[in-house]
C-alpha cells in the first residue's frame, strides 16, 4: 500500500488516539489505511486493493527527524511505554506557556533567548481542558493532554520501548508459579525458617 493524493501531504498526520476498551489509552497506531480509518466510523467498508493510508503525527515527527526506521511496520497497534508527565517539574518534557512566549523576562531568563529549544522536539498543542483533548493513561490518576502523549509515543518509538503482549503473558505466569510454589512450602513445609531458607534459593535460582 502507499499514500497518494494531497490528504497524504508529508507535513500532515492524523492525531487520533485510540483507547482500549476500558478507556485507558496504552496503545498507538502510526498508520492507517483509508478502509480502516472508515470502518472505526462504524460503516461497512469491504477491503481494497492498493488502499492508501496516512501515517500518525507521531510517525511524521520521526520520520522528520530523520529517524523513519524507528516507525514500526504495518497498522496495528503497539502498546508503547509512558516516561513523562509532562507536569511541573517533570525534567522529561516541559510544558511551555504560548503567552510565556512574549514576556520578555521569562525569554530572556528561563527560555535562555529560545536557547533552550535547541536540540529539542517542540510540540505545539493544547493542554487546557477546554479544549477536550485529555486522555485515560496507566501512568498517572488524571488524565493527560494529547501533545503529552504524542511525546511519549516519540520517545517510546526511539528508545524502542514498546510493550509486546507476550511479555505480559510472562509475567502473569511468572507471579501464578510464584504464588503455586508459596502455597506448596506453607503447605508442605512445616517449619517457618526451613520455608524462608527454601523461598530465598528459589528467588536466587530464578
Amino acid at each position: 500500500t502507499g499514500e497518494h493524493g494531497a490528504e497524504h501531504d508529508p507535513r500532515s498526520g492524523f492525531v487520533n488516539i485510540w483507547p482500549d476498551s476500558d478507556g485507558v489509552a496504552r496503545s498507538v497506531r502510526f498508520r492507517i489505511s483509508e478502509t480502516s480509518f472508515l470502518r472505526r466510523l462504524k460503516r461497512d467498508e469491504p477491503a481494497r486493493t492498493n488502499d492508501p493510508y496516512m501515517e500518525s503525527l507521531s510517525a511524521r515527527a520521526l520520520r522528520i527527524l530523520g529517524h523513519a526506521d524507528k516507525i514500526p511496520e504495518g497498522e496495528e497497534s503497539f502498546r508503547f511505554r509512558y516516561t513523562s508527565t509532562g507536569k511541573e517539574g517533570d525534567p522529561a518534557f516541559a510544558i511551555v506557556e504560548l503567552d510565556d512566549l512574549f514576556a520578555e523576562n521569562y525569554w530572556n531568563g528561563n527560555l535562555k533567548g529560545g536557547q533552550f529549544f535547541k536540540d529539542k522536539l517542540v510540540l505545539v498543542g493544547p493542554t487546557g481542558d477546554i479544549f477536550h483533548d485529555t486522555h485515560l493513561t496507566p501512568m498517572a490518576d488524571t488524565q493527560l493532554p494529547g501533545p503529552i502523549i504524542h511525546l511519549n509515543i516519540v520517545n517510546a518509538a526511539l528508545r524502542g520501548e514498546f510493550i509486546r503482549v507476550g511479555m505480559l503473558d510472562v509475567s502473569v505466569w511468572i507471579a501464578g508459579g510464584a504464588l503455586a510454589l508459596a502455597i506448596a512450602l506453607s503447605w508442605f513445609v512445616r517449619s517457618g525458617i526451613f520455608r524462608l531458607v527454601l523461598s530465598m534459593a528459589f528467588a536466587a535460582v530464578g
